[in-house]
């Protein structure tokens, strides 16, 4: 499941046991996140309270946002006052892209097979016809090589995940031994490092690649 950008979301995991990998894009300079409550969530229509912050790290730049609302009148009357929501916004909400259902992605992988098994790429944003262009998704057959070099093509990290198949070597420094990914292994090559993919016959990986994004206006 991918989210575009600036879709107003609230990641809710009410199993017990659930447990999640969510990979986050890079935020650009300049760049400003929210957090924000309702009067009631159950409809959304009127918001209660509201802050725009700078995001570098989620696990420590959240909790203060988080603690000043609990700490505001807003959060104790549950009433908005004047300066509940900030009369100037950085940017505006995405409220008409039309996001696709999550899909399964062994069906995903068992219906592009064929071409996986030819070492082909299936792109996987383009087969869904899906709204998002800040990240590109693939799936990677072998056998297959890609030379990953330039930092026009690789400005961010790339993640890789091992789906299934023998262990895909990734050679990323120079001197050194491939790397070994065997299957249910991920691996992260770090920006500008160029880098080599060998897959055998039967691999099956997951690439993930941020794009690039210049600054907001």
């Amino acid at each position: 499941f991918v989210l575009p950008g600036r879709v107003p979301h609230s990641p809710q995991r009410p199993e017990e046991g659930s447990l999640g990998m969510v990979i986050e894009r890079e935020r650009v300079a300049g760049e400003m996140d929210a957090l924000r409550w309702y009067t009631d969530f159950a409809v959304c229509d009127q918001v209660l309270y509201e802050r725009f912050f700078r995001c570098e790290d989620l696990a420590k730049d959240l909790p203060p946002v988080v603690k000043a609302f609990k700490a505001s009148p807003e959060c104790e009357s549950g009433a908005r006052t004047e300066t509940s929501v900030p009369s100037e916004r950085p940017f505006e909400d995405d409220l008409t892209s039309l996001v696709p259902d999550p899909i399964l992605l062994s069906s995903f992988v068992a219906t592009h097979a064929a071409a996986l098994k030819d070492g082909q790429e299936v792109d996987v944003m383009a087969t869904l016809a899906h709204p998002d262009t800040e990240f590109s998704v693939r799936l990677v057959g072998g056998p297959s090589m890609q030379e990953v070099s330039g930092t026009a093509s690789f400005e961010h990290e790339t993640f890789y995940y091992q789906l299934g198949g023998d262990a895909v070597e990734i050679a990323h420094l120079p001197d050194c031994p491939p790397s070994l990914v065997e299957q249910g292994e991920c691996m992260v090559v770090a920006r500008g490092t160029s880098h080599t993919v060998t897959r055998p016959f039967g691999s099956i990986g997951l690439v993930i690649q941020q794009r690039r994004r210049d600054p907001p206006a």
